[in-house]
């Protein structure tokens, strides 16, 4: 007779009624708090990421170990879908014309936290290493984060929203060189920190190449009016590749899947329907909840609240704020960026003729979104006018001057009546996440942290209050821009994303697509 435990699989055992209820108001409160904070302040995820706290082992410890291990699992499965959602949402064009911006934006988020982080060694005793180490680590931006609030806030499509999912990405990258470079300090190989490096960029070439070729293939024959079953198979199997090319490459996963979700959204601009209908709402419901709860596993709360860990972090904390903030500077309507307005106006002007003369070969559709493309481009931040040959034909009724709007209409974007833009892109890059918590967790593994343990508990405390204070600014900011183009009667406009789509909006030519 073959005992029972001689079977290799795992006995089935009902679940007591205490874990049902437990895990079940588990995942029913982060989907409430996420609809009431997403309906008063578009950061619901904040409410997600404290429940994570309250619920697990840093304050309640309802959850069991293991219950919580499968939820990093399953969340880090919702941040991987979610990315490749934020591809999908992603045109090709708007992300390369805006690349240059983005690079700065990511770039001057990088080197900010690190410069001020070297104020660690007059405030807690930080040893260079250290310092650059704790500086690293809150030089990463929050992908998740960053996604979860352009979508909450309908800013996913628009200029300001590709700008920001650049840099995020950007920094997210090379946050995990960070990770190789922290890993690697103890005396590893050059090799081992150039490997993501090369590996990203590869990953990238790969990605324009064959998104090219396949555009090429595809053309005019969208996967889209294919069955939808057919269409998300080859959308999930090329996202699996995907991810686990990079994973073995040693690039980032969260990379490769945003790029597969951009390349597809290149061929198939109907794939974002089809994402929806089969991974959309388990997503949105159980995975991404996971992820922001899993963030909040992390945060080792009891120990954070000693004095001097408090009123230390707490300044670190700041100035971790002040320093993605910085990244806004790149939005602002300074003066200088009106300079050559003129120049630009000529050749948009000369560029009139021969765009009209096509008029009868392109639907009049794409003919708009040329021009508009176009003035927005390169009269970001201007006070320009609109171009009146083409913009409108005028004519005289009882005295009056009539506009009419002509078959190409041309408005130039006026710049943001105020900061919002300069704000908002400030405030959404300031969220860390989880890539600050796995470098700082690399750091005290590998011993950087070992002669100062308090360290960690300010890197930790500054990712905390980023990754909580951020999106809540960005959301109460957001509830303001609304209201504002509410009020003003600008909310809805032909053909466009709302009151910003005629470039007089309150965040002007960042506010459209």
């Amino acid at each position: 007779m073959v005992s029972p435990t001689a079977f290799e699989a795992l006995p089935f055992h009902e679940p007591h009624i205490t874990t049902i209820l437990i895990q079940s108001s588990f995942l029913l409160l982060l989907n409430v708090v996420n609809y009431i904070l997403d309906t008063l302040t578009y950061c619901g995820l904040v409410g997600q990421i404290v429940l994570g706290i309250l619920w697990g082992t840093p304050l309640g410890g309802f959850l069991d170990r293991s219950a919580e291990e499968t939820i990093v699992q399953l969340g880090y499965l919702g941040l991987v879908l979610l990315v490749y959602e934020g591809g999908l949402s992603t045109s090709l064009k708007p992300l390369l014309s805006n690349l240059p911006l983005s690079l700065l934006v990511a770039f001057t988020g990088i080197a900010l936290p690190i410069g001020l982080s070297f104020t660690l060694t007059p405030l807690a005793g930080a040893t260079s290493l250290q310092s650059f180490v704790a500086g690293a680590a809150l030089s990463a931006t929050s992908l998740g984060t960053t996604f979860t609030i352009l979508s909450s806030a309908g800013f996913a499509n628009t200029r300001l929203g590709v700008v920001l999912t650049s840099a995020a990405m950007v920094d997210d990258v090379i946050g995990l060189v960070m990770i190789q470079v922290v890993s690697t300090l103890g005396g590893g190989s050059g090799g081992a920190i150039a490997r993501p490096v090369g590996a990203s960029i590869g990953l990238l070439i790969l990605f324009l190449v064959g998104g090219w070729t396949a555009g090429k293939l595809f053309k005019g024959r969208s996967v889209g009016k294919l069955a939808a079953t057919p269409a998300v198979v080859g959308h999930t199997l090329l996202l699996l590749a995907s991810v686990t090319a990079a994973a073995y490459a040693g690039a980032s996963v969260l990379f490769a899947a945003f790029l597969a979700g951009a390349a597809v959204r290149w061929w198939d601009e109907k794939a974002g329907e089809v994402f929806e209908e089969y991974y959309g709402e388990v997503n949105k419901r159980i995975l991404v909840p996971f992820f922001f709860a899993s963030v909040g596993f992390s945060i080792p709360v009891k120990q954070m609240f000693t004095p001097s860990a408090v009123w230390k972090g707490v300044v670190y904390s700041v100035l971790m704020i002040v320093a993605k903030m910085g990244t806004g500077v790149w939005l602002l309507p300074l003066p200088e960026l009106r300079e050559g307005q003129e120049v630009v106006k000529e050749k948009i002007e000369e560029k009139m003729p021969n765009i009209a003369e096509t008029a009868g070969q392109k639907e009049e559709g794409e003919v708009k979104d040329q021009l508009k493309a176009e003035t927005e481009a390169a009269q970001v931040g201007s006070q320009a006018s609109p171009v009146s040959s083409v913009a409108a034909n005028t004519e005289k009724t009882n005295g009056e001057e009539k506009l009419q709007d002509a078959p190409l209409t041309a408005p130039a974007p006026q710049p943001p009546k105020s900061l919002y833009p300069a704000f908002i892109l400030g405030l959404a890059m300031v969220a860390r996440g989880e890539i600050a918590f796995l470098i700082a967790s690399v750091a005290q593994s590998q011993g950087v942290f070992h002669s100062n343990q308090e360290l960690y508990l300010l890197v930790v405390w500054a990712a905390m209050v980023c990754t909580i204070a951020g999106p809540m600014a960005v959301g109460n900011l957001v509830g303001r821009v609304k209201k504002l183009e509410k009020k003003r009667g600008e909310s809805v406009v032909a053909g466009g994303q709302g009151a910003v789509g005629d470039g007089r909006g309150v965040l002007g030519a960042w506010g459209v697509n």
